[in-house]
């Protein structure tokens, strides 16, 4: 009797700032557990300031969460929640009192179903990956709508390989191919083989792929001879149900200069793409009449013409030494005779 009534004493004296206080700094798991400490104390009748709540509120599971070193909180969602808003709802109450920012939100499509929501809590879409929705919410905006998130936007830009080949007899000729379909193919361009890279692939290797994929031809990146940076500033029209929508990824191109590995040089046109395969002299290539409205492809062409005697950046392959994977570094190094 003394115990439980020591017990109510000393929840009765209870300041609701100085719990919140300590609660913010325990860990998820033994907040949980002072708040239940607390529904059970509330069901003996003791009465709280600003507390209204007569039973434990859900949460997002802690075995869900991952927190980051800038003070934000991932959501791996893995399974079904039928009282997911709720709990989602509770704990960004809970971290905004913690004073976390960024929360982000991961979605399989198997769960798409919750995906609302997340919206009316407040989330934003960010990116699709692996099958996965990935959702975005600034908390200090939930309070104040001026501020300004400082979560990494999704992604901006588009990384596009051309494949610049010298016959090997002959320097003056570059290979060159017509597409099946595209813009090129309306415009019966004869162009290099081109082709965007694949995630977590390096350049030089992408340009080796979309050459073997195009062609059938072997080669090695001998290195980057230019690259060009390209922003969306205008309205596209897709033709086929003249709907117009915005292009709102920026594109980097760049053009890698190859070397042929095949003994016999056989070309086998990719029969989804290339129409057609061939050798052409440089300059022909540069004369086209598609190239001399634009300035930026002019420019670009200059290059190609004088590559002989260009300075590439090299690729190099190497370890990142202080964390995970290998990084690829592009670097121009003149030969050692001009040192």
């Amino acid at each position: 009797m003394k115990q439980k009534l020591l017990f109510l004493m000393m929840v009765s004296f209870a300041n609701t700032r100085l719990v919140s206080a300590w609660m913010s700094r325990q860990s998820a798991r033994q907040r949980q557990n002072a708040a239940c400490l607390l529904c059970l104390a509330a069901t003996t009748g003791v009465s709280f300031r600003n507390t209204t709540t007569s039973r434990c509120a859900p949460e997002i599971p802690e075995e869900w969460l991952e927190y980051d070193h800038y003070n934000g909180v991932t959501i791996l969602f893995n399974q079904s929640m039928t009282d997911f808003g709720t709990a989602l709802q509770n704990s960004l109450q809970q971290w905004k009192q913690e004073g976390r920012k960024g929360i982000w939100l991961h979605v399989p499509a198997a769960h798409a179903d919750h995906v609302g929501s997340a919206v009316a809590a407040g989330f934003r879409f960010h990116l699709v990956q692996q099958n996965t929705l990935i959702l975005s919410a600034w908390l200090p905006s939930f309070d104040d709508p001026s501020a300004i998130s400082r979560l990494p936007a999704g992604p901006t830009h588009q990384v596009g390989v051309g494949c610049l080949v010298f016959h090997p007899d002959d320097s003056s000729q570059m290979l060159v191919v017509q597409e099946k379909t595209g813009p090129a193919a309306a415009w019966s361009l004869w162009k290099m083989p081109t082709g965007l890279t694949d995630a977590g692939e390096d350049i030089h290797a992408a340009a080796e792929r979309e050459l073997k994929e195009e062609t059938g031809l072997t080669s090695v990146c001998r290195g980057i001879l230019q690259f060009r940076q390209a922003h969306p500033t205008q309205l596209t029209t897709l033709s086929r149900d003249s709907k117009r929508v915005y292009r709102t990824h920026s594109d980097l191109f760049f053009v890698c200069v190859l070397q042929l590995l095949d003994a016999e040089i056989v070309f086998e046109a990719c029969p989804d793409e290339i129409a057609a395969i061939q050798w052409m002299s440089v300059e022909d290539y540069c004369r086209q009449e598609r190239w001399q409205s634009s300035p930026v492809y002019q420019e670009m062409n200059r290059v190609i013409q004088e590559a002989q005697t260009s300075h590439m950046m090299q690729p190099y392959t190497l370890e990142l030494g202080f964390g995970r994977g290998t990084n690829a570094l592009y670097h121009s190094r003149p030969p050692k005779s001009q040192l």
